[in-house]
C-alpha cells in the first residue's frame, strides 16, 4: 500500500497538554542505554574529595556539557569564586568515577553542576557514567554529606525540557544530599546567558551568607575582570611543534585508539554528491571511509564530526582585530591545578579561529559586557547599556534579530580593540556535530553515510549565514587532489535501535533528513529479509515540500517497497498542492491503523526536527490514543508513558537544549 498525500484537515484533533516526568525520562533513557556496551572512559581522577583535599578546594563546578555552552558557565563560576573567599576548580563529570557522597570531609564544601539536556532529555555524553552512577550506585540508606547546587540548561520548545538538570537535582535531594541554592534553569530559545547571570548573582549572596563569607561591594562585576589563561607569543618558530589544526590522534604505527568525542580519527570522504535535483536548496550525501581504522557502528548510531570555519569568515575576524593571524601563541592556564589546554597549543592564531573557536554565533551581553572594557567613549556607553538589564530590548535587536556575528559588533564599533588572547579566551570552543548515520553496516561495513542539509540563508543585515559543519561538509568534493580530503570523526552509541524481535511491526516517522537512520533500518530489514527470516510490517511516512526536486534516496525508497522491504509508504509533499500537507496529516488519517499496531506491539520511531516535528507527531499520537481508546487524559498520559518505558516509543531529535 502506498498512499500520496492529498489534505486532510477536517480529522478533529483533541489538543492535549501532556506534562511529562523528566525525572522519568532520563532514568528510562538510561535504562536503555546501560544495556549496550560502551568503551570505558579513561578516568583522570579517582575521587574528586580526594583531589580537592590534596589541593586545597573548598568548592568544585562539575559541568555535564555537549557543545560548551554549560563547561562556559561552570568555568567562569569557578573563575571569580576567589574574589568570594572560595578556592574552586572546574572539572568534567567524565573524568570521576567516585563521588564520596558519605564522606563527612563534605561538610564545608560546596559541590556545582552545570548540566545540559541533550536530544529526547538524555544525558550529555560525557554525563552518562555520573547519571548511573548516582541512579544506581549510591546507597539511599547511608548519610550524605554533600552540599550541592544545581544550574540547569535546555530549550523550552523542546518536550523533555530541562530532564537532565531536573533529574540531578531530584535524585541527589533523593538521596540525602544538601541543597544550598535553588536550581537556576536556563532557556536556550531566550537569552540563556540573562538566566545564568541572575542566578548567579542571587547565588553568590546566597551561599556566601552560608558559609561564612564575604560579599564584595562590585560583587556583580567581578566575572568580567576573570581571566584564565596566559598569553606566550612565539617569535622563534624553528623546531616549535606547532599545531597546524589537527584534533585526530595518530599513533606512529598507525590508528590504534579506538575513536571518541575527545579522540576523534581523521577518515578519507570518498563520495559527496547533491541529493536534491533543481531545488535552490542543497543536500548531501557523503560517505566516509573507516575501512582501515578502529570504527564500527550500529544502524542508529549517530557520528560525531568536527568542521571548520569558514576561512573567509577567518579573514574578516582577522581584520576586525588587526592582528598578524599567522602569529603562534601558546596559551597557558592560570591555575596551577587545572592545566588543561585552550586548545591545542602552540598554534597560529589562523588555525585557532579556523579550527577551535566558535565564530559563528552572536556575542552574549557577557561578552558585550567584557568588550566595553575595550572601548572608549560613545562606543564603550552603548556596549555597556546592551549589556546591561535595562538594555535587554536593544541587545534582542541589534544581537540577535539583526543575526549579528562577532567580527560584524567589532566593526560596529570604531573604538572597540579588544586584546585578542582575551578575545580567544571568551569564545567557545568549536564542537562537533552529530549526524544520524544513514546506513547499515551489514551491507556497508566499511563505511558511514552521512545525510546533510546544507543550511545556508541571509541575515537581515544581508550576510550569508553558512551552517557551519553542513557547509565544510559540502566543500569536502574527493577527487580535486591526489588525496581524498579527510575529517574528524567518531561514533556516539544511540539507544535509537530497532527491536531484537525482528518479527516486530515498526513505524518510522521521518520527514526531511529524519529519513536518515531509517535509510539505515530498512538496509537491515533489507538483509535479513534476503536471508529468509521473518521480518515484521515496516511501515515508513516520510515528507518533504516536493517530490520532484526534494524527495531524498528516491528511487531506493520506491525499490525498497517494491521489494516489500516497506510494506506501507505514506507520503506527503507539502508544496505539490495548494493546501501545505504534513506527515502528521496522515497519521491523523490512518488513526484507526496506527491504533490497531500500537495495541499489536508495534515500535514507533520518531526522527527530526525536535522543536516542532516532533512534538507535533507526539501530540498526534496521544490524540489517537484518547479518542481510539475513548480515555480521558490521565489515562491517555499512563497509556504512551507506558509505551515510552517498554522502549516502544523512540526519538532521535536534533539538538543539544541550551547548548549551541
Amino acid at each position: 500500500m502506498i498512499e500520496f498525500v492529498v489534505p486532510y484537515l477536517n480529522y478533529p484533533l483533541v489538543v492535549i497538554t501532556l506534562l511529562f516526568s523528566s525525572i522519568f525520562v532520563v532514568a528510562n533513557n538510561l535504562k536503555h542505554k546501560r544495556n549496550k556496551k560502551k568503551p570505558v572512559p579513561t578516568l583522570r581522577y579517582e575521587s574528586f574529595l580526594e583531589l580537592m583535599q590534596r589541593n586545597g578546594k573548598d568548592m568544585i563546578c562539575f559541568y555535564g556539557s555537549q557543545t560548551g555552552t554549560a563547561e562556559g558557565f561552570a568555568s567562569r563560576l569557578s573563575a571569580e569564586a576567589s574574589a568570594y573567599g572560595f578556592n574552586a576548580l572546574t572539572a568534567d563529570l567524565e573524568d570521576y568515577n567516585c563521588f564520596d557522597f558519605e564522606s563527612e570531609l563534605l561538610e564545608d564544601k560546596l559541590v556545582v553542576f552545570f548540566i545540559a539536556t541533550y536530544g529526547d532529555g538524555d544525558p550529555t555524553e560525557n554525563a552518562l557514567s555520573f547519571f548511573e552512577y548516582i541512579k544506581e550506585q549510591v546507597s539511599e540508606e547511608s548519610p550524605k554529606y554533600l552540599r550541592y547546587a544545581v544550574f540547569s540548561l535546555g530549550n523550552s520548545t523542546y518536550e523533555h525540557y530541562q530532564a537532565a538538570g531536573r533529574y540531578v537535582d531530584h535524585r541527589l535531594e533523593e538521596l540525602g544530599c544538601i541543597r544550598q541554592f535553588i536550581r537556576g534553569e536556563g532557556d536556550d530559545e531566550g537569552i540563556i546567558e540573562n538566566d545564568f547571570t541572575a542566578w548567579k548573582n542571587k547565588f553568590w549572596l546566597t551561599v556566601c551568607k552560608k558559609y561564612g563569607k564575604e560579599v564584595p561591594e562590585n560583587f556583580s562585576q567581578i566575572d568580567i575582570l576573570s581571566r584564565k589563561y596566559r598569553l606566550e607569543v612565539h617569535h622563534e618558530v624553528v623546531g616549535l611543534p606547532v599545531n597546524t589544526g589537527r584534533l585526530a590522534k595518530l599513533d606512529s604505527g598507525g590508528y590504534s585508539h579506538r575513536a571518541t568525542l575527545k579522540a576523534p580519527m581523521d577518515v578519507p570522504v570518498i563520495l559527496n554528491k547533491e541529493l536534491f535535483t533543481g531545488s535552490a536548496r542543497s543536500c548531501r550525501h557523503v560517505v566516509l571511509d573507516i575501512a582501515d581504522i578502529n570504527i564500527s557502528y550500529q544502524a542508529g548510531d549517530h557520528v560525531g564530526i568536527y568542521p571548520c570555519n569558514d576561512w573567509l569568515m577567518v579573514e574578516r575576524l582577522g581584520r576586525a582585530l588587526r592582528v598578524d593571524l599567522d602569529t603562534v601563541v601558546s596559551f597557558h592556564s592560570l591555575d596551577a591545578f587545572n592545566s588543561k589546554e585552550i586548545f591545542p597549543n602552540p598554534c597560529s592564531y589562523r588555525t585557532a579561529f579556523r579550527h577551535f573557536v566558535d565564530i559563528n554565533g552572536g556575542p552574549t551581553p557577557h561578552h558585550l559586557r567584557v568588550f566595553a572594557e575595550y572601548a572608549e567613549g560613545n562606543d564603550r556607553e552603548r556596549l555597556l547599556f546592551l549589556s546591561s538589564e535595562a538594555g535587554k530590548e536593544d541587545y534582542e535587536k541589534f544581537v540577535v534579530a539583526d543575526m549579528r556575528c562577532f567580527a560584524e559588533v567589532l566593526e560596529y564599533f570604531p573604538s572597540l580593540q579588544p586584546s585578542v588572547d582575551h578575545f580567544i579566551e571568551l569564545l567557545p570552543r568549536l564542537h562537533c556535530r552529530y549526524y544520524s548515520i544513514s546506513s547499515s553496516p551489514k551491507q556497508h561495513a566499511h563505511h558511514i553515510h552521512v545525510t546533510a542539509s546544507v543550511v545556508s540563508y541571509k541575515s537581515p543585515l544581508g550576510r550569508t549565514i553558512k551552517g557551519v559543519c553542513s557547509s565544510y561538509l559540502s566543500s569536502l568534493t574527493p577527487g580535486q587532489s591526489a588525496e581524498p580530503p579527510r575529517v574528524p570523526i567518531f561514533v556516539r552509541s544511540s539507544s535509537f535501535k530497532l527491536p531484537r524481535d525482528r518479527s516486530a511491526d515498526v513505524i518510522m516517522i521521518g520527514p526531511g533528513t529524519g529519513l536518515a537512520p531509517f535509510r539505515g533500518f530498512l538496509q537491515d530489514r533489507h538483509y535479513h529479509l534476503r536471508k529468509g527470516e521473518c521480518v515484521g510490517d515496516t511501515v515508513l511516512y516520510y515528507g518533504c515540500r516536493t517530490s520532484n526536486h526534494e524527495f531524498l534516496y528516491k528511487e531506493e525508497i520506491m525499490h525498497y517497497y517494491k521489494e516489500k522491504v516497506i510494506t506501507k509508504l505514506y507520503l506527503a509533499f507539502s508544496r505539490d498542492q495548494e493546501e501545505k500537507v504534513y506527515v502528521t496529516h496522515l497519521l491523523k488519517k490512518n488513526s484507526k491503523e496506527l491504533m490497531k499496531y500500537m495495541e499489536n506491539g508495534a515500535y514507533i520511531f520518531i526522527c527530526g526536527d525536535g522543536k516542532r516535528m516532533a512534538k507535533d507527531v507526539h501530540q498526534v499520537i496521544c490524540s489517537v490514543v484518547q479518542e481510539r481508546k475513548v480515555f480521558n487524559e490521565k489515562e491517555t498520559v499512563e497509556y504512551v508513558q507506558k509505551l515510552q518505558r517498554e522502549g516502544r516509543i523512540l526519538q532521535d531529535v536534533c539538538a543539544c537544549q541550551g547548548e549551541r
